[in-house]
């Protein structure tokens, strides 16, 4: 006998209950919007049996932003949907790091704890619909430009909008598809290469432990996690000796200073004015390393008053290929920071003919409307992409320099100019 699906018919349907999943629902709450917003219906899928917290306090580093922004969410009128009293004891210990990054992993139950307030929300809410344990298989873009979405329990949801905030997957430099570099083979030193991504989620410390003083540590990428792991090597194993972990990168990395007036006290030149933010006026507001990963690469180059860290170096690859492949060849531990994809969802049309998208190459799957673009670059009515490696770019007033070409990822974005930019869609602002 076959199993009827069940369709359920809603204004917004959003896959991912994550930080970025839930970011358009935590801003309507905190603007005192959400009844507007879920006026038609709300479907939330998640894969997890929580909401909120995603992979983010898994990592065992501290996070690139001030712990101030993590409970930004709960101010304005959040309070008149979600008891927040509630929260009092996972607030009070966010406070204890006011002003300064706090250790990921040490959000983990304000994270869930405010996603279980959500998840109760919803439950006594008729327009809120909450799919926890849940995975959606495909979506068809109907020729009216609303959508289906297919889940794993039999169910459809029929949306007029989409929010996709699946997250990213890490990079694996050793798929056939990933070209680092020409010349460089980095499959020939596959049994000595590692993720970043495994060794920050604590997964390699039998590894790190066992590393010599005179261990040679390779890390291929420039990225925030380049630097992160860097830093996370060097505190793990007090041993390393100079010159031990060698970052490599196709660019220089970039510092972020709150002035220009303070990027010169700390004698850093290296920006012009289009590095520099319109509306804050911050230096490499979006491009710059931050916290501790900014404090490693600041002791590399001896700016201010630091000691110079001679345990981790920094090398372009420009016209150097010869030279690294023989640093691989040498190298103990190879690791790979080469960022993250987004991890979009199969779509097709309603002929089940399949819809590719304009990231897939350019690693911009959104414009800088968060909505997500087929292969030619056009943007798909009522279809939006947020989240880690969305490749969203701000525009205009959202900030940002205007060099700035790489992905915009973190929480304060999700949960704030991000999710105004797609609510305002949504609600034709």
């Amino acid at each position: 006998m076959n199993k009827v699906s069940t369709c359920i018919k809603v204004k917004v349907a959003i896959i991912g209950g994550g930080p970025a999943g839930t970011g358009t629902i935590l801003k309507a709450m905190k603007d005192n919007s959400f009844e507007e917003y879920a006026d038609g219906g709300i479907a939330l899928v998640e894969s997890s049996s929580d909401l909120l917290v995603g992979s983010i306090t898994k990592f065992l580093v501290e996070s690139d932003t001030l712990s101030d922004v993590f409970l930004e969410c709960t101010q304005g009128s959040t309070n008149n949907y979600l008891p927040l009293a509630q929260l009092q004891n996972e607030i009070t210990e966010i406070k204890k790091y006011a002003g300064s990054p706090i250790p990921l992993n040490a959000l983990h139950t304000f994270l869930q704890s405010l996603g279980k307030l959500i998840e109760n929300f919803f439950a006594t809410n008729v327009q809120c619909k909450l799919f926890l344990r849940t995975t959606a298989q495909k979506i068809v873009i109907k020729k009216n430009n609303e959508f289906d979405v297919f889940l794993n329990n039999g169910s459809i949801i029929s949306a007029k909008h989409l929010i996709i905030a699946t997250g990213g997957i890490s990079v694996n430099g050793l798929q056939d598809e990933f070209n680092f570099r020409d010349g460089i083979d980095l499959k020939a030193h596959s049994k000595k290469t590692i993720n970043a991504h495994d060794i920050i989620q604590g997964k390699s410390n039998d590894l790190i432990a066992k590393m010599r003083s005179k261990s040679k540590i390779i890390i291929l990428g420039g990225s925030h996690s380049a630097f992160s792991v860097a830093d996370y090597l060097i505190k793990a194993n007090k041993n390393l000796k100079d010159n031990s972990v060698h970052i490599w990168a196709n660019t220089k990395p970039k510092l972020f200073y709150l002035s220009k007036e303070d990027a010169q006290i700390d004698q850093y030149d290296d920006f012009t004015e289009s590095d520099i933010c319109p509306i804050t006026h911050r230096v490499f507001r979006l491009a710059g390393l931050r916290m501790n990963g900014r404090q490693l690469y600041r002791k590399m180059l001896v700016l201010g008053d630091e000691e110079i860290e001679k345990r981790v170096t920094f090398n372009l690859i420009s016209n150097q290929a010869h030279k690294l492949n023989e640093e691989l060849k040498s190298a103990d531990l190879i690791i790979h920071a080469l960022g993250y994809r987004f991890n979009m969802v199969d779509t097709y049309n309603e002929s089940h003919d399949p819809i590719y998208y304009y990231g897939s190459t350019s690693f911009h799957w959104v414009n800088d409307h968060c909505n997500l673009l087929n292969e030619q670059g056009q943007l798909i009515p009522n279809l939006f992409g947020v989240g880690l490696a969305s490749g969203f770019i701000p525009k205009a007033n959202a900030g940002g320099e205007p060099s700035f070409t790489g992905q915009t990822n973190g929480l304060w974005y999700y949960q704030n100019k991000a999710a105004e930019l797609i609510l305002n869609n949504i609600l034709n602002l």
